[in-house]
């Protein structure tokens, strides 16, 4: 009893220590980057997630951590708390085509706001609406991270008629409403240049915003209007785009 005594206060404290090396907001984790402070219980499950173990590599699905660009912050479904989905379908391909949207919920800035922000996105989705998972493929947020959902290598559910042949990156926040902060737009491009790189896009993919396909206000006003002038937005193709005969 004595010897577990003890060994709960060598933990305890190693976990004060890992909180007192987070800078910050108290509630912010996203600095923590290194491991071994001990703190590795449910407890304090957002300093887990930010623990980049062996374990964290793949989720509970076994879906790929993402490749390690190294402009890119990353956050996979182990990181964020990503519930199992009740089914998927493969991609099978490299996708030539990427839908921007907003999600038209709460703006988020940090790491522990982004984080409950894309579990709302998945209540909204799976509970509400009775999806298999989160529609989109990828989640951004105003604190610069990528959050994985569906991943680059399952079918989701986004954009009608080209869920097979596209993936998606849904913007966390409501830009009929303001500009997007530059950190998340820095991310969208990051995580589209590195599709490219580790092989999941085609080098010379299309970019549409979910307008461009449905009669829709997503991806809001301002954010359309920014990724209108990124190199890969098609231009030429007459609005509303159709789905290739397949």
């Amino acid at each position: 009893m004595y010897g577990m005594k003890n060994s709960f206060k060598v933990t305890l404290f190693f976990c004060i220590l890992g909180l007192i090396a987070c800078l910050g907001d108290p509630k912010d984790f996203s600095g923590c980057l290194e491991s071994g402070f001990g703190c590795e219980g449910p407890a304090v499950p957002d300093f887990t997630y930010w623990n980049t173990d062996e374990v964290n590599l793949k989720d509970e699905t076994g879906w790929d951590h993402t490749v390690n660009c190294s402009n890119l912050g990353y956050v996979s479904r182990a990181q964020w708390g990503g519930r199992t989905p009740t089914s998927y379908e493969n991609m099978g391909k490299k996708v030539s085509i990427v839908f921007i949207h907003h999600t038209v919920l709460s703006h988020c800035t940090t790491g522990y706001e982004c984080k409950e922000a894309v579990r709302k996105v998945e209540e909204l989705h799976k509970d509400v609406l009775k999806w298999d998972d989160i529609g989109y493929n990828f989640l951004a947020g105003e604190d610069g991270r990528i959050y994985q959902a569906r991943g680059w290598d399952r079918v989701g559910a986004h954009t009608k008629g080209f869920n097979k042949i596209a993936i998606s990156i849904g913007a966390m926040g409501n830009f009929m409403l303001q500009t997007p902060d530059q950190k998340m737009l820095d991310a969208i491009q990051a995580q589209l240049e590195c599709g490219v790189v580790s092989g999941k896009l085609e080098p010379d993919y299309k970019l549409y915003g979910h307008r461009d396909a449905k009669a829709t206000e997503s991806p809001g006003d301002f954010l359309y209007n920014i990724i209108k002038t990124w190199p890969h937005f098609d231009q030429d193709t007459p609005r509303p785009i159709q789905p290739p005969m397949l």
